[in-house]
């Protein structure tokens, strides 16, 4: 017996101890673009969820999952829980997995080599991304370009482009994707493109985050091959990710025009007067419009017009509207419109002041002045009044030597008529008449138009707290659909169904860089949330932005539009 337990004993010690918690890669050195799987496994002794929060220094966490596995051998069970995470390394050379925590117990830590593409040998990355600005110290506000070239060299399955990010700009996309082919080193890769349009928001260094790319490309083994691990079928997981840009972003010259600050690359005036083709008479409107094109800048950032006061006219300015489009060599065409009403009030000469705009040439970096020439209009008199009584030189009957003086001769009236008063007071009772009858139906029309405008913001405010309570309990999918609802109310949009319209709605309607930002960001989270896709920002945020955007002057309702017609109509 004494030799039978020290036997035991000695088997007991000469068993290697197996440890609590254990971390392995499924590839080591692994190439540039590649994603690598890191497997953690844990004794079910270990309490608790691993953090795995020290990764993010070095890796992107594309996906995870986990799992239990439970095993009885000879009347002994063994549980053993493992966690599966697919890794995008951040850069090249020598990374290490940290040492990942279970409870009590750690793993130990891997050096992970990672590894450029070596092309002598035969080697090419699978996803590669360039990134480039066609500017490094730009103004504020002045347009910085930015180009995005995502190179996939294999046959694309599946997969999402981010879009680049700076806090403290304004980021635009220009145009759309375009999609061609191109050849690096001895391979053939199939080639996106996306250009965006940056504004700095202020002097200083900004930091552009590069886009990163997630996908799926075809390996071309079958789903059921016998060593096609990791249950991804015939596809295999690629990453990639540009280079972050640095700007030194500029503040404007010491010589740059005072006042409103414009970088462009060229700016234009022009005007017409509404109607083109009737003469201006005094009490009549007549229209002029403004136009400024700028070449380098979203309409939204362009200040409205201020125009000199005219001595002889009233002059009613109207709310500018403008638009912005993408130029023939890719670079935004902003495009401001402004009307002011003048109304002429003593005939005669109408001088309209000339107009100078003073702004900063991006291309030869030096200030210029875009003009508008005065114009003269020649104002004829009220067409109610009457002419003067005419004068003719007489001579007095008492002396033929007199010099001709010049006096009033009257033209014969008729007689007087005695019933024109009668008529003048039936006119006036006949207008008071139809005056009672209009204001009447005006507020007989009112009562069924007030009742819908109120039964509409009621409607408009249960959506909001709609909103609002599925934003609160963490329902992606309920909130996309509440604020869809909602927003179709807000801004008068029937049939809204995409979330990714909201951001140019925001825009017309007038919201700050900073808030359509910050929107745009939280709506599309919103959207890759709602999908169960990996989401690129705090969608909850929505809850906190939405008091801004209800602020916002949003479009007419059907209701409103019910209401009279404009004084001066376009």
């Amino acid at each position: 017996m004494r030799v039978r337990l020290c036997l035991l004993v000695l088997a007991v010690i000469a068993q290697p101890a197996q440890a609590a918690v254990t971390a392995s890669v499924d590839r080591n050195p692994a190439m540039q673009g590649e994603a690598v799987e890191l497997q953690v496994t844990a004794d079910g002794a270990s309490p608790g969820e691993p953090d795995f929060s020290s990764l993010q220094s070095d890796f992107n966490i594309l996906r995870r999952s986990s799992g239990t596995q439970i095993s009885t051998i000879n009347g002994q069970t063994t549980r053993l829980r493992t966690w599966t995470l697919l890794l995008a390394p951040r850069r090249l050379g020598t990374l290490t997995v940290p040492p990942i925590t279970v409870g009590n117990d750690q793993s130990q830590p891997i050096a992970l080599e990672v590894l450029p593409p070596d092309p002598q040998a035969g080697q090419a990355s699978p996803a590669f991304i360039e990134f480039t600005a066609d500017t490094t110290q730009p103004y504020v506000r002045q347009q910085v370009r930015l180009s995005v070239k995502l190179f996939i060299g294999g046959q694309l399955a599946s997969g999402g482009l981010s879009d680049p990010a700076a806090d403290g700009a304004v980021i635009e996309q220009l145009g759309e994707q375009r999609e061609g082919q191109a050849v690096r080193g001895q391979t053939r890769y199939r080639v996106f493109e996306r250009d965006y349009a940056l504004f700095a928001e202020a002097a200083g260094p900004l930091r552009i985050t590069p886009p990163s790319f997630n996908g799926e490309l075809r390996s071309g083994r079958s789903p059921r091959a016998l060593f096609n691990f990791g249950g991804l079928g015939d596809t295999r997981t690629v990453v990639a990710s540009g280079d972050a840009i640095t700007l030194d972003v500029q503040a404007p010259p010491t010589n740059a025009p005072a006042g409103r600050w414009l970088p462009a690359s060229n700016v234009t005036l022009a005007q017409r007067l509404l109607p083109p083709d009737v003469e201006p008479r005094v009490g009549v409107p007549l229209t002029r419009e403004i136009v400024l094109t700028v070449d380098g800048q979203l309409h939204t950032q362009i200040a409205p017009i201020d125009l000199p006061e005219v001595a002889t006219a009233q002059v009613y300015a109207e709310p500018p509207t403008g638009s912005t489009q993408v130029t023939a060599d890719g670079n935004l065409r902003g495009e401001q419109s402004q009307r002011w009403a003048v109304i002429p009030q003593t005939p005669g000469r109408l001088s309209l002041p000339a107009l100078e705009l003073r702004w900063w040439d991006t291309r030869s970096n030096m200030p210029k002045t875009a003009t508008l020439p005065a114009t003269t209009l020649s104002v004829l008199p009220a067409p109610s009044a009457s002419a003067p009584p005419a004068t003719i030189p007489v001579r007095a009957a008492d002396d033929p030597a007199a010099p001709d003086t010049p006096a009033s001769v009257s033209t014969p009236q008729p007689p007087a008529n005695t019933w024109w008063p009668w008529l003048a007071a039936a006119a006036t009772l006949a207008w008071l008449l139809t005056a009672l009858a209009w204001i009447a139906s005006r507020w007989l029309h009112g009562r069924p138009l007030r009742a819908l405008r109120q039964q509409q913001m009621q409607h408009r405010h249960t959506r909001k707290k709609a909103v609002l309570a599925a934003c609160k309990a963490g329902d992606a999918r309920a909130t996309r659909t509440q604020l869809l609802a909602w927003a179709s109310l807000r801004f008068s949009e029937p049939g809204l169904t995409r979330l990714s319209a909201l951001p140019q709605l925001l825009q017309q309607a007038g919201a700050s860089p900073t808030l359509l930002r910050e929107s745009t960001t939280a709506i599309r989270a919103l959207d890759q949330a709602a999908f169960g896709s990996k989401t690129s920002g705090n969608w909850q945020a929505i809850a906190a932005l939405l008091p801004q955007i209800d602020a916002l002057k949003a479009n007419k309702s059907p209701a409103e539009t019910m209401d009279l017609p404009p004084l001066y109509p376009a």
